[in-house]
Order: C-alpha cells, then structure tokens, then sequence
C-alpha cells in the first residue's frame, strides 16, 4: 500500500496524500506512569483506579516502558478497556552536551538548571504523545527516577507523586546484603519539591512520611488518597465460580486451572480447604517486608499447641518463595502450609478461608486488608500505622508485630473471640475518589 511512502512525501515534502485525523476530544489528559505494572498492590490499585475513572471528564493515559514478559501484559489486560496505553521505547533524544546535564542530575541526585530539564522533558513528551498535551502528571508508582522526573519537569496543571508506603523504610530496606531503594530514592525525594502533591494511600503512613521526609518539601504539600477498590474483582467469584474441587490420587484438590488437549487433561491444583480444622490464609508479595517467615514460625506455634490438621495457604509469588518454603520445610509444615503462588483466583479462595493473618513489617495501604473487610473475612494484622489505618477501631484484630502477638491473635480467634469485618464498598470508593479528584482539578 506505499503507507512507508507516503508518510515520508508527507513528512519531507509536504504532499497531503496522508489523511491526517485530530482525535482531540477537549479532555484533560491525566497521564499517568503505573509503577512497572508487576504483580503487587501498586498494580491493583492502578488497575481499580482505571475502572472507577471518570471518562466522561477526562482521558486516562498510562505510559510505561514496552515490556515483552506474561505478567506485565496480563496486567495490561487487567486494566479498564476506556484507559489509553503508550509504550515507550529507546531512549531520550539528547546530544552529547546535554547527556552529561541530565546523568549529572541522576548520578549527584541534584537539580542545577531547571528549565534544561524541562526541555528535556517537553521533548520526550513529544516523542511519546505528539501533540497530546500533558494537563495532568502522576507518579503513580513512587520508585522509578526516569518516571519521578518526566512528572516532576513536565507542563502539567497538576504534578503528583504517590507514596504507597513507609518510605523511610523502604528507603532503609536490605534484601541480601544490599539497599534495594536507597540509590532510587535518593534522586526521587530531591524531585519532591517540585510536585504540587505528595500523596500516600493512608492517614496514618502520611504522617509518618511527612515527620521522616520533611526536609525535602513543605508539609502542605502531603496529602492523602485511598486506594480504590474493583467491585466485580472482589465479588464476581460469589455469582460465577470458577473453582473446583476433584478427587486426585485419593486426595481432595482445589483446582486452579484446568485444560484439555488431544484427550490429554492438564490440571493445576493444591489441596482443598479442610473442613475439619481452620483454614487461615495470607495474601502478599513474598518479599521481606511482608514478613511472612515470621507467620510461618507463628503457625508452626498453634500446630505445636493443637491436635487439629489447621492449614495456612500463602497467596501470591516473589523473591522469597524459596527461603519461605524451605522454612516450612524445616518446621515440619509441609503438609500443612500450602504454597498456591501467584493467581487471578485470589478472592475466591480468601472466601473459602476463616481467617486472614497479616505479618507485614510496613505497609502504606494495604489492599488485601481492604479486601477481606469487603468480603468480611476476620482479619488479625500486625501493630504497623498501614494496617491501623485500615482497620481503625471497627474491624479486625491488631497485635504486637512479633511471632507471640500473631500466636497470640490466632490463638483468640480459635477460642471464639469474635473479630468484626465489613466494609460499604460504594461508600469507601466514592470517597476516595472525591478526594482523588480534588487533586486534579
């Protein structure tokens, strides 16, 4: 079709024989960077925010880089059909001078020229968008330098960063020997001042990041918006079922996933909910801020204290996954803890459990407490400003972060103690978006 040759008549020459179409629809662009789109509460929280948007005010465009892996696309999946994608890919178009302005920012974590970078900046947008104008900037994710700094230099009406944990703990935070954050946000926090918001996920880990990182910024400028919730994630499975449970070798299994091919059947399945005992149940990154070792050393407790078979299911993948199933291991709990790692079918097996136990050492706000509030799962959570937040003095049970104050919380639960968990979903969601929305006006 010459679609090559004509773009290039059009371009070099001049010639009008490419139909150019303006889909300008007079909305405010919010753009927003997503956060790497991984499997974590970032993520979900961006994927409700897209299907709670309002569209008919404005256009939602989430740019991230172009990523060929099974998890980032099915995540991009997740995501509300009305959101626009922009991938990026390559580089910035710098010459060599200006190559050593911009590394000399990111190595010494210090801006010397600001309008250099908004140049910078403005033209990476043009490269990204075209002629999309930028109204409205937010780093969604919090981590990322390159996103924290096409936000934070842009033209936007309004720029905001989210803080979506203790980022003074994140900032302090060592996996195998080394600081997984501290380069990052180094450079990160010195872009603060120039964000019209610093907005974290929960009242409390707002002020707790506002006394930590009050030298980088006013504290006018920090502010909190929950984290949305998505109705059909949380209760679809109620009306709509997608698991099962089938006989396999003698054994009861919850089948995850099924398929057939050429008569061959393939099934994913781990062992179905005891009806004999209690099933407890955890949901998280296996990373070590989620601390789940130190359930695993808690429930090895209630074993050692109880003649009944109770199971532990550990929803979700990561890092950790080796280190955690060794422990098990070790502990004698392999029969008893099963490891169902990453999966879509979360909700429906946190519904087939009697208690959610949450060992998490910091968290901003914690969505899987959300959940299990709206699906009024009992919930015993550990004594960190995240998990209050979300709790408050109306649901759930919070104790000592520690192996004995998880004992003790389980221990509670199975004599009978009552532990309250609700939660109006509509209500919740039309809040936080008032305030969402006032952020962007």
């Amino acid at each position: 079709g010459h679609v090559t040759e004509k773009y290039i008549n059009f371009i070099m020459n001049g010639n009008n024989a490419v139909n150019v179409r303006s889909f300008d629809n007079h909305k405010p662009n919010v753009v927003v960077y997503g956060g790497g789109l991984l499997n974590n509460g970032i993520t979900s929280s961006l994927i409700n925010l897209s299907k709670n948007f309002d569209y008919d005010k404005y256009n939602l465009i989430i740019v991230d880089k172009n990523k060929v892996n099974q998890e980032f696309e099915a995540n991009i999946g997740r995501l509300s059909e009305k959101a626009h994608v922009v991938y990026r890919n390559n580089g910035l178009s710098l010459t060599y001078s200006e190559w050593i302005k911009y590394n000399r920012l990111f190595n010494r974590s210090s801006v010397e020229d600001i309008k250099t970078h908004q140049i910078f900046v403005a033209r990476e947008w043009k490269r990204l968008l075209g002629n999309t104008q930028v109204d409205r900037a937010i780093d969604f994710g919090g981590y990322a330098p390159f996103w924290s700094y096409m936000m934070a230099f842009s033209k936007a009406k309004r720029k905001i960063i989210y803080q979506h944990n203790d980022m003074q703990a994140e900032f302090d935070k060592v996996v195998e020997g080394r600081y997984v954050h501290k380069k990052n946000l180094t450079t990160i926090f010195e872009f603060y001042k120039y964000f019209d918001y610093i907005a974290s996920v929960g009242k409390l880990t707002m002020e707790q990041n506002k006394k930590n990182l009050s030298k980088f910024v006013s504290n006018d400028k920090f502010v909190y918006v929950p984290n949305l919730l998505d109705k059909e994630y949380l209760f679809n499975h109620r009306n709509n079922p997608q698991l099962s449970i089938k006989e396999v070798l003698g054994e009861e299994k919850l089948i995850i996933e099924e398929a057939s091919e050429f008569g061959r059947n393939m099934l994913v399945g781990v062992t179905a909910p005891t009806k004999n005992a209690k099933n407890f149940v955890t949901i998280g990154r296996l990373s070590p801020e989620k601390d789940q070792e130190k359930l695993l050393f808690a429930f090895k407790e209630i074993m050692m204290q109880s003649n009944d078979q109770h199971q532990l299911y550990i929803i979700g993948s990561g890092k950790e996954e080796k280190k955690l199933k060794t422990t098990a291991y070790v502990l004698g709990l392999e029969k008893n803890v099963i490891f169902v790692g990453q999966t879509v079918h979360a909700m429906e097996i946190l519904d087939k459990c009697d208690l959610f136990v949450f060992p998490s050492n910091h968290e901003g706000q914690p969505m899987t407490l959300l959940e299990c509030l709206a699906l009024q799962i009992p919930v015993v959570a550990t004594d960190i400003p995240g998990n209050i937040s979300v709790l408050e003095d109306q649901n759930g049970m919070i104790v000592d972060n520690s192996v004995e104050g998880l004992v003790g919380g389980m221990n509670r639960y199975l004599a009978g103690e009552k532990i309250p968990s609700s939660l109006n979903v509509d209500q919740y969601n039309q809040d936080a978006l008032n305030r969402f929305y006032a952020l962007i006006e």
